[in-house]
C-alpha cells in the first residue's frame, strides 16, 4: 500500500523576521578620511563598504585578494583617476593602485585594488551621514577599532564580524582563546 506524499510549503514573511544584532559599538569602526584635497574628516562611524565585516578586495593577473576591514588599519588610495570599484573591462580605469596596512603592521600593496561600491557611508559629528567617493579619498584610516574578535573551535580561525557561527564549518564561536 502506497502512503499518500505529503508537501509542507513554509512561509517565511520578512517584514516579520527579526535577526539578532550584536551591539553598535561591537559592530562600528570610526576613524579619519584624509581626501585629495588636504582636508581630513573625522568619522564617528564608517558605514556602506567600510564596515567591520566587508573587505577590501584586490586582483592582480588571474588571482583575486580579500582582506577583511576588521584586520585594516589604514588604506592609502594611490590613484585619483579610479573609482575604486571592480571592472573586468579594461576600457577605463575603475579599480586603482592601493597600500593596505593591517592592525600586525604588514602591508599589501595592490595595483588593481577595489570596494563593492564607488561610495561609502560616513557617519560625521553629531550624526549626520554622509555619502563619500573613494576617488575623492587619498587615505582611510581607522582608529578606533571597536571588535571583539572570535575564535572558531574547529577550524581555529579568527572573526572579527558579526558572524555567531563560524562561515567555514558553522561551529559557534568563542571568545578569542
Amino acid at each position: 500500500m502506497r502512503r499518500p506524499t505529503q508537501v509542507l510549503t513554509l512561509t517565511l514573511l520578512a517584514a516579520t523576521l527579526t535577526l539578532p544584532r550584536l551591539a553598535l559599538a561591537e559592530r562600528q569602526m570610526g576613524g579619519e578620511v584624509q581626501l585629495r584635497t588636504g582636508k581630513a574628516r573625522p568619522i564617528d562611524a564608517f558605514g556602506d563598504n567600510l564596515r567591520l565585516y566587508d573587505y577590501v578586495m584586490a586582483r592582480d593577473k588571474e588571482e583575486q585578494t580579500f582582506i577583511p576591514l576588521a584586520d585594516v588599519v589604514e588604506i592609502q588610495l594611490l590613484d585619483p583617476d579610479a573609482d575604486y570599484v571592480f571592472d573586468s573591462s579594461k576600457v577605463s580605469p575603475k579599480s586603482g593602485e592601493m597600500v593596505v596596512i593591517l592592525r600586525d603592521g604588514t602591508s599589501h600593496h595592490f595595483q588593481h585594488g577595489y570596494f563593492r561600491d564607488k561610495e561609502f557611508t560616513a557617519r560625521l559629528d553629531k550624526g549626520k551621514e554622509e555619502k563619500i567617493a573613494f576617488a575623492d579619498c587619498a587615505r582611510i584610516r581607522f582608529i578606533n577599532h571597536r571588535v571583539q574578535l572570535l575564535h572558531c573551535p574547529k577550524c581555529d580561525q579568527e572573526y572579527g564580524s558579526p558572524y555567531a557561527y563560524c562561515p567555514v564549518d558553522g561551529a559557534k564561536l568563542a571568545a578569542e582563546k
